[in-house]
């Protein structure tokens, strides 16, 4: 038994997630965004009010799942010293044994719900843009990522369910794939800007240079029945699973950072304003997102295990005395040599490749009082065929205050119209701090997931201004009636007329 609980546990919650991506409303939706608006759209700084932005560092962690959770508990929590720290096993405890007093309790979800497990981790490091006139603009970023997704497990997997489920009797498991991965990335960003008749339109494209350090999928292309035995034992099949993984940190060991490839990828964006950027009624965004793709060719396997008309029957007893993440490899041996009745029969080559977690969102934004504004806000990931990363979806509204110096946002947010939720994010000069996710922080409650950023940058000290007419966020009247204002005649400037 506690080979297969570890087993499903791990193989769950981070592998056959159902891909919830948080994309930390509080921090890339602002006019005062800047680079850390890319993220969502390449040409987010199109209403930005700096000549130039710095930013010395942004980081991004999320997690969420619907499988398992601890008991009444928060994110403060985990901040105490790890020795003092003491966890307990739900399904170990009950009224005549409970758990122990002050310990952190690990339960699971019970119900109907299909389950779902999500996790990423993002880091901006340098990244810049500079004007170069008023219709481009150049930047340039660099930023490391690991993101984990999956899509199709069937609700018969829950811990509960799976475990009180009778001997012998089948359920079916559907197709499904998963992907984890860990990469850097070298971006080149450009943003083009024109006037229109009634506003102004921006159009942004980033450019990146992909590095792959570590990657895994796994992916079952048919459905089949499954049935639990008594002895830790699965019985199942016909089967045709595809799964590859590199080898370069699987040592206990030597552990570290390197390359095992490369790919390319670019998003694609456009902001529209009606009114001028600095001082408009309407900004309208749209975007597509992660296309592109990492290849890993170096320290890499893939497999294939593929059987016609017979069931395979897996004993986990077998896989007792193996210690992860080491021994992944004699542990997949083993399952070739259940499945195929050769330990080597399933290796099929030696490099793979992983499609990016591929999205298109949409952006509209209100401007409802001299500083006050309304986000809403549409992200959808895109299915792509083969092995692949898959976002999911993802629907927020976001009131924000904005000053130069001040800025406070309550992003509020549904993902996959199921989880409805509640952040809240401030920037006080060039340190912006936030959560999409607040109650995991301070409120002790289910813990099944959480999220926080922050990010730290550096601008010039004024708005870009025209005359004596500042922008609008910064104290003063929109560049439209500074230009009205104004007209250029030989070498200078003479004041004319406003009707």
């Amino acid at each position: 038994m506690k080979a297969l609980s570890l087993f499903l546990c791990i193989f769950i919650i981070l592998a056959l997630s159902d891909a919830y991506a948080q994309e930390q409303a509080g921090l890339r939706f602002g006019n005062f965004a800047g680079v850390n608006g890319w993220a969502i759209n390449p040409s987010a700084h199109t209403t930005t009010p700096y000549r130039w932005e710095l930013n010395l560092a942004e980081s991004a962690a999320f997690f969420d799942n619907n499988y398992a959770y601890f008991r009444q508990t928060r994110l403060l929590s985990f901040a105490r010293k790890p020795s003092t720290l003491q966890f307990a096993f739900a399904p170990d405890h009950d009224k005549e044994n409970p758990a122990p007093s002050g310990s952190i309790v690990l339960d699971f979800f019970d119900d109907s719900s299909k389950r779902y497990a999500f996790g990423q981790v993002s880091i901006m490091g340098p990244a810049f843009f500079v004007r170069l006139n008023l219709n481009h603009t150049l930047g340039l970023f660099t930023r490391a990522r690991a993101f984990a997704s999956g899509t199709g497990l069937v609700n018969d997997f829950s811990y509960y369910r799976y475990f009180n489920r009778p001997f012998y009797e089948p359920f079916r498991v559907q197709p499904f794939r998963m992907g984890m991965a860990a990469w850097a990335e070298l971006g080149l960003n450009y943003l083009y800007q024109a006037e229109t008749a009634n506003g102004h339109l921006g159009i942004g494209v980033s450019g990146r240079y992909l590095q792959s350090w570590e990657g895994i999928y796994w992916r079952n292309h048919t459905a089949f029945p499954l049935a639990k035995l008594p002895g830790d034992t699965l019985r199942g099949g016909p089967i045709h699973f595809e799964y590859a993984h590199t080898t370069s940190n699987l040592a206990e060991e030597g552990r570290r950072i390197q390359s095992n490839g490369g790919g390319w990828a670019f998003d694609l964006g456009m902001t529209y304003t009606i009114g001028e950027p600095s001082d408009y009624e309407w900004r309208l965004g749209f975007s597509l997102l992660d296309i592109g793709r990492l290849n890993f060719s170096q320290l890499a396997r893939t497999h294939r295990v593929r059987t016609t008309g017979s069931e395979s029957v897996i004993g986990f007893d077998d896989y007792d005395s193996l210690v992860m993440p080491q021994e992944l490899e004699p542990m997949l041996q083993l399952f070739s040599t259940h499945t195929l009745g050769d330990p080597s029969a399933s290796v099929t080559g030696t490099r793979f490749g992983l499609w990016l977690p591929a999205a298109f969102s949409v952006q509209a934004d209100r401007k409802l009082a001299q500083g006050l504004y309304m986000q809403a806000l549409w992200v959808q990931g895109l299915p792509l065929p083969g092995a692949a990363l898959q976002r999911g979806s993802l629907l927020a509204i976001t009131p924000r205050w904005e000053k130069r110096w001040f800025e406070l946002a309550i992003p509020v947010s549904l993902y996959q119209v199921r989880r409805l939720q509640m952040g809240l994010a401030g920037r006080l000069g060039p340190l912006t701090l936030g959560t999409d996710r607040l109650g995991s922080i301070f409120a002790p409650s289910r813990f099944s997931g959480t999220d926080v950023y922050f990010a730290f940058k550096i601008a010039p000290f004024k708005v870009q201004s025209a005359g004596k007419y500042k922008d609008p966020r910064d104290g003063g009247g929109s560049y439209r009636h500074a230009r009205a204002a104004r007209v250029r005649v030989g070498g200078g400037t003479v004041r004319c007329y406003r009707f």
